[in-house]
Protein backbone atom coordinates (compact mmCIF):
# COMPACT_ATOMS: atom_id res chain seq x y z
CA UNK A 1 0.00 0.00 0.00
CA UNK A 2 1.25 3.50 -0.82
CA UNK A 3 2.10 5.96 1.95
CA UNK A 4 -1.00 7.37 3.63
CA UNK A 5 -1.81 10.59 5.44
CA UNK A 6 -3.50 10.53 8.83
CA UNK A 7 -6.81 11.65 7.35
CA UNK A 8 -6.65 8.87 4.74
CA UNK A 9 -6.17 6.32 7.53
CA UNK A 10 -9.13 7.77 9.42
CA UNK A 11 -11.37 7.57 6.35
CA UNK A 12 -10.18 4.05 5.48
CA UNK A 13 -11.10 2.78 8.94
CA UNK A 14 -14.51 4.47 8.81
CA UNK A 15 -15.16 3.00 5.34
CA UNK A 16 -14.54 -0.54 6.56
CA UNK A 17 -10.96 -0.83 5.36
CA UNK A 18 -11.52 0.40 1.80
CA UNK A 19 -8.62 2.29 0.22
CA UNK A 20 -9.01 6.03 0.87
CA UNK A 21 -7.76 7.83 -2.21
CA UNK A 22 -7.73 11.62 -2.03
CA UNK A 23 -10.87 13.01 -3.69
CA UNK A 24 -12.76 9.71 -3.63
CA UNK A 25 -16.24 9.81 -2.05
CA UNK A 26 -16.66 7.15 0.64
CA UNK A 27 -19.54 6.10 2.83
CA UNK A 28 -18.13 6.33 6.32
CA UNK A 29 -19.49 4.77 9.48
CA UNK A 30 -19.87 7.45 12.15
CA UNK A 31 -18.58 6.54 15.61
CA UNK A 32 -19.96 9.54 17.49
CA UNK A 33 -22.48 12.28 16.86
CA UNK A 34 -21.80 15.35 18.98
CA UNK A 35 -24.88 17.48 19.58
CA UNK A 36 -26.31 19.64 22.37
CA UNK A 37 -23.54 18.70 24.76
CA UNK A 38 -24.10 14.96 24.27
CA UNK A 39 -22.12 12.29 22.50
CA UNK A 40 -24.45 9.84 20.77
CA UNK A 41 -23.81 6.49 19.13
CA UNK A 42 -25.72 6.98 15.84
CA UNK A 43 -28.11 4.58 14.18
CA UNK A 44 -31.85 3.77 14.18
CA UNK A 45 -31.78 3.61 17.98
CA UNK A 46 -29.41 6.46 18.83
CA UNK A 47 -28.35 6.39 22.45
CA UNK A 48 -26.01 8.41 24.67
CA UNK A 49 -22.41 7.32 24.26
CA UNK A 50 -20.36 7.56 27.47
CA UNK A 51 -17.01 7.38 25.71
CA UNK A 52 -14.55 10.16 25.06
CA UNK A 53 -13.24 11.30 21.74
CA UNK A 54 -10.32 9.04 20.94
CA UNK A 55 -7.70 8.76 18.23
CA UNK A 56 -9.02 7.07 15.11
CA UNK A 57 -12.71 7.96 15.51
CA UNK A 58 -14.87 9.43 12.74
CA UNK A 59 -17.30 11.94 14.27
CA UNK A 60 -19.97 14.39 13.13
CA UNK A 61 -21.20 17.47 15.00
CA UNK A 62 -23.18 20.65 14.48
CA UNK A 63 -21.09 23.14 16.49
CA UNK A 64 -17.97 24.47 14.70
CA UNK A 65 -16.10 24.42 18.02
CA UNK A 66 -16.28 20.62 17.98
CA UNK A 67 -13.58 20.71 15.30
CA UNK A 68 -11.12 20.88 18.19
CA UNK A 69 -11.56 17.08 18.46
CA UNK A 70 -8.93 16.83 15.73
CA UNK A 71 -6.37 17.53 18.45
CA UNK A 72 -6.68 13.94 19.70
CA UNK A 73 -6.35 12.47 16.21
CA UNK A 74 -10.08 12.08 15.50
CA UNK A 75 -11.81 13.37 12.36
CA UNK A 76 -14.76 15.67 13.11
CA UNK A 77 -17.07 16.68 10.25
CA UNK A 78 -19.13 19.78 11.10
CA UNK A 79 -22.61 19.81 9.51
CA UNK A 80 -25.86 21.77 9.75
CA UNK A 81 -28.83 20.65 11.84
CA UNK A 82 -30.67 18.95 8.96
CA UNK A 83 -27.63 16.91 7.97
CA UNK A 84 -27.05 16.00 11.59
CA UNK A 85 -30.50 14.41 11.84
CA UNK A 86 -29.77 12.29 8.77
CA UNK A 87 -26.46 11.13 10.25
CA UNK A 88 -28.09 10.21 13.57
CA UNK A 89 -30.67 8.11 11.72
CA UNK A 90 -28.35 6.39 9.24
CA UNK A 91 -25.14 6.16 11.22
CA UNK A 92 -23.15 7.07 8.10
CA UNK A 93 -21.87 10.08 6.17
CA UNK A 94 -20.74 10.25 2.55
CA UNK A 95 -17.72 12.47 2.17
CA UNK A 96 -14.81 12.96 -0.20
CA UNK A 97 -11.38 12.18 1.24
CA UNK A 98 -9.71 15.59 1.64
CA UNK A 99 -6.16 16.41 0.62
CA UNK A 100 -3.70 17.28 3.40
CA UNK A 101 -1.50 20.33 3.94
CA UNK A 102 1.18 19.84 6.58
CA UNK A 103 1.89 22.81 8.86
CA UNK A 104 5.27 21.97 10.37
CA UNK A 105 6.43 24.14 13.27
CA UNK A 106 10.08 23.73 14.22
CA UNK A 107 11.63 25.09 17.41
CA UNK A 108 9.74 26.11 20.53
CA UNK A 109 7.52 29.08 21.32
CA UNK A 110 8.84 31.86 23.54
CA UNK A 111 7.17 32.35 26.92
CA UNK A 112 4.19 34.62 26.27
CA UNK A 113 3.44 33.23 22.81
CA UNK A 114 0.70 30.65 22.23
CA UNK A 115 -1.33 28.63 19.75
CA UNK A 116 -3.49 31.65 18.82
CA UNK A 117 -0.33 33.38 17.63
CA UNK A 118 0.55 30.35 15.50
CA UNK A 119 -2.88 30.41 13.89
CA UNK A 120 -2.95 34.16 13.35
CA UNK A 121 0.37 34.04 11.50
CA UNK A 122 -0.92 31.09 9.45
CA UNK A 123 -4.05 33.09 8.64
CA UNK A 124 -1.90 36.04 7.58
CA UNK A 125 0.10 33.80 5.23
CA UNK A 126 -2.79 32.04 3.49
CA UNK A 127 -5.72 34.39 4.02
CA UNK A 128 -9.26 33.60 5.17
CA UNK A 129 -10.57 30.66 3.17
CA UNK A 130 -7.17 30.22 1.55
CA UNK A 131 -7.00 26.50 2.33
CA UNK A 132 -10.63 25.68 1.62
CA UNK A 133 -11.69 22.06 1.72
CA UNK A 134 -8.33 20.76 2.92
CA UNK A 135 -7.26 18.94 6.05
CA UNK A 136 -4.54 20.81 7.92
CA UNK A 137 -2.21 18.56 9.88
CA UNK A 138 -0.15 20.39 12.48
CA UNK A 139 3.18 18.78 13.26
CA UNK A 140 6.69 19.49 14.44
CA UNK A 141 8.42 20.06 17.77
CA UNK A 142 6.43 23.18 18.71
CA UNK A 143 3.06 21.52 18.11
CA UNK A 144 3.80 18.44 20.19
CA UNK A 145 5.13 20.63 23.00
CA UNK A 146 1.72 22.33 23.29
CA UNK A 147 -0.77 21.26 25.97
CA UNK A 148 -3.86 19.57 24.59
CA UNK A 149 -6.13 22.59 24.86
CA UNK A 150 -3.68 24.63 22.78
CA UNK A 151 -3.65 21.89 20.15
CA UNK A 152 -7.44 22.18 20.16
CA UNK A 153 -7.06 25.87 19.41
CA UNK A 154 -5.08 25.00 16.27
CA UNK A 155 -7.79 22.62 15.09
CA UNK A 156 -10.72 24.89 15.97
CA UNK A 157 -9.22 27.95 14.24
CA UNK A 158 -8.53 25.94 11.06
CA UNK A 159 -12.06 26.83 9.97
CA UNK A 160 -10.92 30.44 9.53
CA UNK A 161 -8.70 29.18 6.71
CA UNK A 162 -11.61 27.32 5.11
CA UNK A 163 -10.22 23.92 6.09
CA UNK A 164 -12.64 21.04 6.55
CA UNK A 165 -10.62 19.78 9.53
CA UNK A 166 -7.51 20.33 11.58
CA UNK A 167 -5.57 17.35 12.93
CA UNK A 168 -2.68 16.63 15.28
CA UNK A 169 -1.29 13.11 15.35
CA UNK A 170 -1.73 11.69 18.87
CA UNK A 171 1.30 11.10 21.08
CA UNK A 172 2.09 10.25 24.70
CA UNK A 173 0.78 13.68 25.73
CA UNK A 174 -2.56 12.75 24.15
CA UNK A 175 -2.59 9.44 25.99
CA UNK A 176 -1.86 11.09 29.35
CA UNK A 177 -4.51 13.76 28.82
CA UNK A 178 -7.19 11.22 27.89
CA UNK A 179 -6.16 8.98 30.79
CA UNK A 180 -6.70 11.93 33.14
CA UNK A 181 -10.26 12.23 31.79
CA UNK A 182 -11.01 8.56 32.29
CA UNK A 183 -9.87 7.19 28.93
CA UNK A 184 -8.14 3.82 29.29
CA UNK A 185 -6.31 1.71 26.74
CA UNK A 186 -6.07 4.54 24.19
CA UNK A 187 -4.23 3.55 21.01
CA UNK A 188 -2.02 6.37 19.75
CA UNK A 189 0.47 4.28 17.80
CA UNK A 190 -1.55 3.69 14.62
CA UNK A 191 -2.65 7.23 13.92
CA UNK A 192 0.00 9.23 12.10
CA UNK A 193 0.91 10.29 8.57
CA UNK A 194 3.53 8.17 6.87
CA UNK A 195 6.79 10.02 6.32
CA UNK A 196 6.45 10.16 2.54
CA UNK A 197 2.66 10.61 2.40
CA UNK A 198 1.39 13.02 -0.23
CA UNK A 199 0.58 16.61 0.65
CA UNK A 200 2.21 20.02 0.49
CA UNK A 201 4.50 20.95 3.39
CA UNK A 202 4.64 24.46 4.86
CA UNK A 203 7.40 25.36 7.30
CA UNK A 204 7.24 27.76 10.24
CA UNK A 205 9.81 28.66 12.92
CA UNK A 206 8.18 28.86 16.34
CA UNK A 207 11.33 30.18 18.01
CA UNK A 208 11.13 33.48 16.09
CA UNK A 209 7.37 33.99 16.40
CA UNK A 210 6.25 37.18 18.14
CA UNK A 211 2.75 37.64 19.58
CA UNK A 212 0.26 38.32 16.79
CA UNK A 213 -2.83 40.53 16.82
CA UNK A 214 -5.87 40.10 14.60
CA UNK A 215 -7.01 43.57 13.52
CA UNK A 216 -10.67 44.62 13.51
CA UNK A 217 -10.72 45.64 9.84
CA UNK A 218 -11.27 42.15 8.44
CA UNK A 219 -10.54 38.49 9.09
CA UNK A 220 -7.00 37.82 7.94
CA UNK A 221 -5.70 41.29 8.79
CA UNK A 222 -2.94 40.38 11.25
CA UNK A 223 0.05 42.28 12.59
CA UNK A 224 2.89 41.37 14.92
CA UNK A 225 2.69 43.15 18.26
CA UNK A 226 6.21 44.42 17.49
CA UNK A 227 4.84 46.32 14.48
CA UNK A 228 1.61 47.59 16.02
CA UNK A 229 1.21 51.26 16.80
CA UNK A 230 0.23 52.06 20.42
CA UNK A 231 -3.41 50.98 20.68
CA UNK A 232 -5.43 51.72 23.80
CA UNK A 233 -8.15 49.31 24.94
CA UNK A 234 -11.23 49.65 27.16
CA UNK A 235 -12.09 45.98 27.49
CA UNK A 236 -10.18 42.70 27.62
CA UNK A 237 -12.12 39.43 27.42
CA UNK A 238 -10.92 35.95 28.21
CA UNK A 239 -13.42 33.22 27.50
CA UNK A 240 -16.28 34.68 25.45
CA UNK A 241 -18.07 31.99 23.42
CA UNK A 242 -16.74 28.60 24.50
CA UNK A 243 -15.16 29.85 27.74
CA UNK A 244 -11.57 29.96 28.95
CA UNK A 245 -9.92 26.60 29.56
CA UNK A 246 -7.51 25.90 32.42
CA UNK A 247 -4.40 26.72 30.38
CA UNK A 248 -5.91 30.05 29.22
CA UNK A 249 -6.66 31.03 32.81
CA UNK A 250 -3.22 29.95 33.93
CA UNK A 251 -1.53 31.98 31.18
CA UNK A 252 -3.43 35.13 32.17
CA UNK A 253 -2.66 34.57 35.85
CA UNK A 254 1.06 34.27 35.17
CA UNK A 255 1.01 37.68 33.47
CA UNK A 256 -1.13 39.39 36.11
CA UNK A 257 0.26 37.86 39.32
CA UNK A 258 1.06 40.64 41.79
CA UNK A 259 -0.33 43.43 39.57
CA UNK A 260 -3.58 45.36 39.03
CA UNK A 261 -5.13 45.98 35.64
CA UNK A 262 -4.96 49.50 34.24
CA UNK A 263 -7.43 52.18 35.34
CA UNK A 264 -10.36 52.48 32.95
CA UNK A 265 -10.00 48.91 31.65
CA UNK A 266 -12.40 46.05 32.32
CA UNK A 267 -11.08 42.50 32.25
CA UNK A 268 -13.87 39.92 31.92
CA UNK A 269 -13.04 36.26 32.53
CA UNK A 270 -15.50 33.44 31.77
CA UNK A 271 -14.16 29.98 32.66
CA UNK A 272 -15.23 27.05 30.50
CA UNK A 273 -17.10 24.19 32.12
CA UNK A 274 -14.13 21.94 31.31
CA UNK A 275 -11.85 24.17 33.39
CA UNK A 276 -13.47 22.51 36.42
CA UNK A 277 -11.45 19.36 35.69
CA UNK A 278 -8.65 21.17 37.54
CA UNK A 279 -11.04 22.59 40.16
CA UNK A 280 -8.61 23.26 43.07
CA UNK A 281 -6.05 24.97 40.82
CA UNK A 282 -8.75 26.93 38.97
CA UNK A 283 -10.16 28.29 42.24
CA UNK A 284 -6.75 29.66 43.15
CA UNK A 285 -6.23 31.13 39.69
CA UNK A 286 -9.63 32.85 39.70
CA UNK A 287 -8.87 34.33 43.11
CA UNK A 288 -5.61 35.74 41.75
CA UNK A 289 -7.39 37.18 38.70
CA UNK A 290 -10.00 38.83 40.91
CA UNK A 291 -7.23 40.34 43.00
CA UNK A 292 -5.78 41.78 39.80
CA UNK A 293 -9.11 43.48 39.09
CA UNK A 294 -10.81 40.97 36.79
CA UNK A 295 -14.55 40.31 36.83
CA UNK A 296 -15.24 36.57 36.72
CA UNK A 297 -18.47 35.78 34.87
CA UNK A 298 -20.79 32.90 35.79
CA UNK A 299 -21.10 31.78 32.16
CA UNK A 300 -19.09 32.29 28.95
CA UNK A 301 -21.83 34.05 26.98
CA UNK A 302 -22.58 37.02 29.22
CA UNK A 303 -21.39 40.43 30.31
CA UNK A 304 -19.41 41.64 27.31
CA UNK A 305 -21.60 44.24 25.58
CA UNK A 306 -19.55 46.87 23.72
CA UNK A 307 -20.25 50.60 23.84
CA UNK A 308 -19.92 53.02 20.92
CA UNK A 309 -16.30 53.37 19.90
CA UNK A 310 -15.06 50.83 22.44
CA UNK A 311 -11.81 49.00 21.79
CA UNK A 312 -11.62 45.42 22.98
CA UNK A 313 -9.15 42.59 22.74
CA UNK A 314 -10.26 39.00 23.20
CA UNK A 315 -8.85 35.51 22.98
CA UNK A 316 -11.78 34.05 21.06
CA UNK A 317 -13.66 34.37 17.81
CA UNK A 318 -14.28 38.02 16.94
CA UNK A 319 -17.92 37.14 16.15
CA UNK A 320 -18.48 35.93 19.72
CA UNK A 321 -17.86 39.45 20.99
CA UNK A 322 -18.58 41.84 18.12
CA UNK A 323 -22.20 40.68 17.89
CA UNK A 324 -22.90 41.99 21.41
CA UNK A 325 -22.51 45.72 21.03
CA UNK A 326 -22.09 48.78 18.90
CA UNK A 327 -21.13 48.45 15.25
CA UNK A 328 -18.53 51.17 15.87
CA UNK A 329 -16.69 49.06 18.45
CA UNK A 330 -13.31 47.68 17.38
CA UNK A 331 -12.42 44.14 18.39
CA UNK A 332 -8.86 42.83 18.26
CA UNK A 333 -7.85 39.17 18.62
CA UNK A 334 -4.89 37.90 20.63
CA UNK A 335 -3.71 35.03 22.78
CA UNK A 336 -4.61 34.80 26.50
CA UNK A 337 -1.09 36.07 27.23
CA UNK A 338 -1.68 39.14 25.04
CA UNK A 339 -5.16 39.77 26.44
CA UNK A 340 -3.84 39.77 30.03
CA UNK A 341 -0.84 41.94 29.17
CA UNK A 342 -3.10 44.42 27.42
CA UNK A 343 -5.46 44.63 30.39
CA UNK A 344 -2.47 45.34 32.62
CA UNK A 345 -1.01 48.06 30.40
CA UNK A 346 -4.22 49.65 29.10
CA UNK A 347 -3.01 49.15 25.54
CA UNK A 348 -2.23 46.15 23.34
CA UNK A 349 0.96 44.84 24.89
CA UNK A 350 3.61 42.12 24.59
CA UNK A 351 3.46 39.55 27.40
CA UNK A 352 7.07 38.54 26.74
CA UNK A 353 8.21 41.81 28.28
CA UNK A 354 6.26 41.08 31.48
CA UNK A 355 7.26 37.43 31.77
CA UNK A 356 10.92 37.89 30.91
Amino acid sequence: MSAQTLVQKLFARAAGGLPATTGEVLTCRVDLVLADGEALRPGPRAEPHPGLLRPGLFCVGSDPRLAEGGAVGAFVSVVNADELGEVVASGTRRLAVPATRFMRWSGLLADGVGAEDMMLTTLARFGPGGLRGLTLEYCGEAVHALPMTQRMTLCRMSADLGACAGLVAPDDGTRRWLHGLGGRGVDVEAWFSDEDAGGERHLFDASTLAPQVGLPDRVGAVRSVDDLEPTRIDLAVLGAGAGACYEDLRAAARVLAGYRIADGVRLLVAPAVTAGVNAPEVAGILRLLREAGATVLPRPDGGAALANGARAICATSRDDLASRGSASARVYIGSPFTVAASALCGRIADARELLG
